[in-house]
Parts: C-alpha cells; sequence; structure tokens
C-alpha cells in the first residue's frame, strides 16, 4: 500500500491508486482546466474496453487493458475519499465534544475562581488567562493569543 502523511496523519492508499506526482501542487487554474467527468467513469470505462476487445474495434491512443486499469483506479479512489470524509466526520463531532467537555470544566474553574477572588483579590492574577478568556468571548474578541500565566 501507499501512504501519504500530512502532518500527524498517515493514510494508507490501496495498491491499485497511483497517485500522480503533480497531486496536491496544482495551481487553481490548473485545477479549473482538468476534464470533469459524470459519476460512473468506471463502469463505462469497463465496459467500453470490454466492447473494444470482443469487437477488434481500434481507438488510437487507448488500449482497452489501461482504460478499464484508469477507470477502476477512478472508482476506487472514490471509494478511500469516502471513507476519509466519514473518519473526517467522525473528527469533527469529536473536536465538538471534546471542546464542549473542555470548555464546560472551563466554565466550572471560572465560577470557582471568581467566587473565591472576591475573597482573595490574588487569585484573579493567578488565573489571568482564564478571565482574559470569558471577557473576549463576551466582548466577541477572540482573534488574540492568550499569554501564559505569570510565573
Amino acid at each position: 500500500m501507499a501512504v501519504l502523511t500530512e502532518g500527524t496523519v498517515t493514510v494508507n492508499i490501496p495498491d491499485d491508486i497511483v497517485i500522480p506526482a503533480e497531486a496536491g501542487t496544482l495551481s487553481s487554474d490548473k485545477v479549473r482546466a482538468i476534464p470533469k467527468p459524470r459519476r460512473g467513469i468506471g463502469l463505462v470505462a469497463d465496459q467500453t474496453a470490454t466492447e473494444m476487445e470482443k469487437s477488434s474495434f481500434v481507438v488510437v491512443g487507448v488500449a482497452p487493458a489501461e482504460l478499464r486499469r484508469m477507470g477502476a483506479m477512478a472508482e476506487s479512489i472514490d471509494d478511500v475519499i469516502r471513507d476519509m470524509e466519514v473518519v473526517l466526520a467522525k473528527l469533527k463531532q469529536a473536536n465538538l465534544i471534546i471542546d464542549g467537555d473542555a470548555f464546560t470544566l472551563l466554565r466550572k474553574a471560572n465560577d470557582q475562581v471568581k467566587s473565591a477572588a472576591k475573597h482573595d483579590a490574588s487569585v484573579k492574577g493567578r488565573f489571568s488567562s482564564l478571565m482574559r478568556y470569558f471577557q473576549r468571548a463576551r466582548a466577541g474578541v477572540t482573534t488574540e493569543p492568550l499569554e501564559p500565566p505569570p510565573a
């Protein structure tokens, strides 16, 4: 199996799929210039290759075996993409759940820090990043990086 790696993600690609060397490096103009076939290209390629072989019909520059191989690869890579979309959907939902759980814990911490700060003002300073986080959320400002708490 071929292996594609990006950052912390590694994907195993079935052996019947050959990733073109230029994939991932094309400009948007070059991507737009690629012909956009309809669905079902693999089945039609296979049927056309079969008919070419049965009837001895020759298409210059098109070998039936190569047509069949390319059609099968087109279908196979679609299957891989669908599988990756399912994995991506799971990861996105996991991200929402994890973010929500972390936010719930932070809200609890924020509530208790604010309560403790009523009796000890130094608590606010020690949890300044937490305090700024919730102040910024109310103000709608979310692009500023949080500074680490003072040592």
